[in-house]
């Protein structure tokens, strides 16, 4: 009976989970220019990026997760995607699919399975995807 229970629950979140309903998804359009989200923010488990000609700045490492798993689909021509992760962080872009550009995962000893785990999915045309972790300041030639 346990396991039972277990296997209903394992999913459901944890203390001070941010709780959202199953249609949490949010769109960010644009032609031309910039778009860029830093700071302390609601990240949804679900988000949409459609972009023209233009880049998109997503710094998540003060942000808060919806949920434990974040999936980001992109539709981005001439344009690029610049993606910062807190430590501890995973991502995929195995489902990613670029035509004249790359997509490219910086971060030096990158977890597999981390919290939150972000998955892109779509498509770049004449563009780039690049993940990255948090900035980190130097102070007297060392890193902090």
């Amino acid at each position: 009976m346990h396991s039972d229970l277990d296997a209903l629950v394992f999913d459901l979140p944890g203390p001070g989970a941010i709780v959202t309903s199953a249609t949490d998804r949010v769109e960010l359009r644009g032609v031309l220019g910039s778009l860029k989200r830093q700071g302390e923010w609601i990240v949804p488990t679900r988000l949409a990026l459609h972009r023209r000609m233009g880049s998109v700045d997503l710094d998540l490492t003060r942000a808060r997760f919806a949920g434990p798993i974040v999936v980001i689909e992109l539709d981005i021509k001439f344009g690029g995607l610049d993606l910062r992760l807190p430590d501890g962080a995973s991502a995929s872009i195995d489902d990613v699919e670029v035509n004249v550009g790359s997509a490219h995962d910086h971060r030096k000893d990158a977890v597999a399975e981390g919290r939150p785990h972000v998955i892109l999915t779509g498509k770049v045309v004449c563009g780039s995807v690049d993940i990255r972790g948090p900035r980190r300041s130097w102070r007297f030639g060392r890193a902090t």
